[in-house]
């Protein structure tokens, strides 16, 4: 489930980021904001997770 969340925050920044397609409008202020907050929180998930595993001594090999 964890991989899906990360998709779609990776698949949203995509479609309105800088190397998005020629024909696509330019993200808005709402927008980017947005962006912006989704990729902090993910980017605070995959550290906490790690953190976690690290703990744990649990080996995350998809991950690697």
């Amino acid at each position: 489930m964890d991989v899906e969340f990360l998709k779609a925050v990776y698949g949203f920044d995509s479609t309105l980021g800088s190397h998005s397609a020629a024909q696509r409008h330019n993200p808005d202020m709402e927008q980017a904001i947005l962006g912006l907050y989704v990729t902090e929180s993910c980017i605070c998930f995959i550290l906490k997770r790690l953190e976690v595993a690290r703990n744990s001594g649990i080996t995350l090999t998809r991950w690697g």
